[in-house]
């Protein structure tokens, strides 16, 4: 067996997974199930709520982030599900981590052993988000922000011109830390950036009718 690198901060959305009620998980398998033929975007936790009557959306969204890391492993590894939920008990017994209860290790590992089984399109989401998601950085938002600057010559009590000038901020992902990058735009600088954000935008159109076409399942990232 081998050990799987768990976050520390990981380790409390596995807690809520061993800890609720068997009526709780039993629904949120069958909602896994019934949502597999329907299964179009990368985040399916809205539709898995109105199947899971007892878990938070919320809740949801951490969890699948979380099973989707576990069926990346699991194909990334060439293992079984009773493979990753065996490695997953290995690392918990060995890490013994303050915020996850070991006492429900075997539940943990019997009810991802269950999730991971699931397969079908829930296994092909997970694989289309860790593709997405094998990048160096990961976009989360953009703003741009606009100011005057005013322009002084040999007398500072007087302003003798002024121009406007932006700044293009991008948030994003990096080695689990969120960061920031600034770069200086003039006016024509945003007309290009919208230009190549139409072009860019077209050719997801074209792309997306082309996955129509081969008739294969198309997912929606959010």
């Amino acid at each position: 067996m081998a050990r799987i690198n768990i976050p520390r901060s990981e380790y409390g959305i596995l807690a809520e997974l061993a800890n609720i009620p068997e009526a709780a998980f039993s629904e949120l398998v069958s909602g896994l199930q019934e949502l597999e033929p329907m299964i179009k975007q990368l985040d399916f936790s809205s539709l898995l709520a109105q199947k899971t009557k007892t878990l938070k959306p919320a809740d949801l969204k951490a969890l699948l982030r979380t099973l989707f890391s576990l069926y990346g492993i699991m194909d990334a590894r060439d293992k079984s599900a009773q493979e990753v939920a065996d490695d997953l008990r290995e690392t918990i017994q060995r890490e013994k981590p303050d915020n996850f209860p070991s006492e429900k290790t075997e539940i943990f590992c019997g009810r991802i052993q269950k999730l991971l089984s699931v397969g079908g399109f829930v296994a092909v989401a997970a694989k289309a988000a860790n593709v997405m998601g094998e990048q160096d950085r990961i976009f989360l938002s953009a703003r741009v922000l606009s100011d005057i600057r005013p322009v002084f010559t040999n007398q500072p009590d007087s302003v003798s011109g002024a121009v406007v000038t932006h700044s293009l901020n991008i948030h994003y992902h990096q080695e689990g830390e969120h960061k920031d990058f600034y770069v200086g735009m003039a006016a024509q600088d945003l007309q290009a950036l919208k230009k190549a954000i139409e072009r860019a935008e077209k050719k997801s159109a074209t792309l997306k009718s082309l996955v129509n076409k081969l008739e294969i399942r198309y997912f929606e990232a959010e």
